[in-house]
């Protein structure tokens, strides 16, 4: 069943909880309504929750890409939050900080992997003709985007690409509200977005680019466990660089294998990766969800 929270982009800027309940109380009982503050110009979003599914329904269908306040960039996207808990979203609590690993001469330097929050996301299922500019129009109404990189050379119907935010609760703001829901023009299905395995500065490699000059062996304190996947219900005619490029996307893939004499329909590989971490990270963001071509 669909939930009772709604995300309202393309506000206007400074609106008050009040004018959004005074709109939206028409189609239901509003529970809480949530102004995000501090956004930047023209990017203003708010979050409305209703008390039951049925009335945030429809208010979706009676409002999205129809409803328009005083002085708004352009008629509000409402669609349902992905976060459907009550209050302002929040990143996950962080765990309790590990003690840094240091390098021979370099004692207490935390090193730069540690020092890194999660602020790029990676947006796939795009439309081949996605430009930065798209993307990042779309994109900014969730907080400052300061790097848009779009993967140039899929195949058609793979296109892919990242998004780097400012902040990493903007970053995980746009995952909670786009991911299967989010749809541009041209697209076959909603986009799948996610948090980008590699959240280094190379925002314009793809992760397995950017690691595929070596692979680290595992260390202490890096997760140990599975690190390859099957791959069912494959199109007969795969290859190794689609599946590469498919789930390169997702950690530095060190070794594909597509089954030969597979009856037709029954197409199946494995794809091995540098550590269990990544090789989690593809299985949560494709299992029954990826299709390929």
């Amino acid at each position: 069943m669909a939930g009772r929270r709604l995300f309202v982009g393309s506000l206007p800027d400074g609106i008050a909880d009040i004018t959004l309940r005074a709109t939206f109380q028409q189609y239901g009982h509003i529970e809480t309504v949530f102004v995000k503050p501090d956004c930047e110009p023209g990017q203003q979003c708010a979050f409305v929750t209703f008390a039951t599914p049925e009335q945030a329904m429809h208010a979706k269908a009676s409002t999205d890409r129809v409803l328009r306040f005083p002085g708004a960039p352009k008629e509000c996207e409402v669609m349902f939050a992905r976060n459907q808990a009550g209050g302002p979203p929040r990143t996950p609590p962080a765990a309790a900080a590990p003690q840094p690993r240091t390098a021979a001469g370099a004692a207490g330097q935390a090193t730069p992997r540690e020092a890194v929050q999660p602020r790029k996301i990676h947006i796939g299922s795009l439309p081949d003709d996605i430009s930065e500019e798209m993307l990042r129009e779309e994109f900014a109404r969730f907080g400052p985007v300061t790097d848009v990189h779009v993967r140039h050379d899929c195949g058609p119907g793979r296109k892919w690409a990242f998004v780097t935010f400012e902040s990493p609760d903007d970053a995980v703001l746009a995952k909670e509200c786009t991911d299967k829901e989010l749809m541009f023009p041209g697209s076959i299905k909603p986009c799948e977005v996610v948090m980008a395995r590699n959240q280094g500065t190379l925002g314009q490699q793809s992760p397995e680019r950017a690691g595929a000059s070596h692979v680290r062996p595992p260390h202490a304190g890096v997760a140990q466990g599975p690190r390859k996947l099957l791959i069912g219900s494959l199109p007969d005619d795969v290859t190794d660089e689609m599946l590469r490029e498919t789930f390169g996307q997702y950690g530095t893939v060190v070794e594909t294998f597509i089954k030969d004499g597979c009856m037709p329909g029954r197409q199946w590989a494995f794809v091995t990766f540098a550590t269990a971490t990544d090789a989690a990270s593809a299985k949560i963001a494709t299992d029954r969800i990826l299709v390929m071509p």
